[in-house]
């Protein structure tokens, strides 16, 4: 079997800085989380997993807020 070569130039590198995790909406006084912001950038729906988080699904928004109340009516 050959090995395919990766051309690293083409690899772009950006860093991110992670916020959260955030509440549901209206369960932050009973799970002691912040309220979700509205910014807009990449989310990731996450759910906790035994020390730390799994990630559910990702997306790309210019408002967290309005993006979650979608995925809440879905």
């Amino acid at each position: 079997m050959e090995l395919k070569r990766i051309d690293t130039s083409k690899i772009k590198v950006i860093e991110i800085e992670w916020q959260g995790p955030f509440s549901w909406p209206g369960y932050e006084n009973q799970n002691f989380l912040d309220k979700i912001p509205d910014t807009e950038g990449i989310y990731l729906w996450t759910f906790q997993y035994k020390d730390g988080y799994l990630v559910y699904c990702a997306g790309i928004t210019k408002s967290t807020q309005n993006r979650f109340r979608q995925h809440t009516l879905e």
